[in-house]
């Protein structure tokens, strides 16, 4: 990767941190059928990529976003 000064580094591994608040509804439907819907912010989003010495290559991604998500479970 080039960072943004023009040098060149290797990224040796990667670090997230984020924090999500949400709210989440299911409703069973058959017997261990249950639909389920969630919807939730990230309230903070930090993803960056890290050379051996810890320092930061490059972050990812840093924007706050919502998200919705629904679907079928079944449950043993």
């Amino acid at each position: 990767m080039t960072n943004p000064d023009g040098t060149t580094a290797v990224a040796d591994n990667i670090s997230m941190t984020q924090i999500i608040s949400g709210l989440g509804y299911e409703f069973n439907f058959a017997k261990n059928f249950y639909f389920y819907a969630y919807a939730a912010y990230t309230l903070y989003n930090e993803l960056r990529l890290r050379d051996e010495n810890r320092d930061n290559v490059f972050n990812l991604n840093e924007n706050n976003t919502g998200y919705f998500r629904t679907g079928v479970k079944y449950k043993i």
